[in-house]
């Protein structure tokens, strides 16, 4: 099924949209259908897109959900820890940084680990 393509200008808006959307299908609110509907809106979208229109519609998207997704960071920090906003803030941001940083941290890890099995097994 193709749907009509939406105006350059909209579809940026329209694919974060349905990333924050996509968010409230999860704990608290558990709107489940939305967890079927958002990713189904999107791969719609993508029918009409060119290879690149369809990376920004994904990036938005990705946005949309991460940045709506987060928001249990500043309800944790600010409200239940009685921390400043502005360290909920800086909270945020560093779990944005930090997302695309896994992969080093978990070589990191691995290489503490080995160290760790190497010392236990000398004894």
């Amino acid at each position: 099924m193709r749907l009509p393509r939406a105006p350059d200008r909209w579809a940026a808006p329209l694919g974060f949209l349905l990333g924050a959307a996509l968010s409230l299908a999860f704990a608290p609110l558990e709107l489940f259908a939305l967890a079927i509907l958002c990713p189904t809106a999107l791969f719609l979208m993508w029918e009409s897109a060119t290879p690149r229109r369809a990376a920004w519609l994904a990036f938005w998207f990705g946005a949309g959900t991460f940045l709506v997704g987060t928001y249990w960071l500043y309800t944790s920090v600010h409200v239940f820890g009685q921390a400043p906003i502005w360290v909920a803030f800086l909270l945020m941001l560093e779990a944005g940084r930090g997302h695309g940083s896994v992969s080093r941290r978990g070589g990191l890890a691995r290489r503490h680990a080995g160290f760790q099995h190497a010392e236990y097994s000398n004894g």
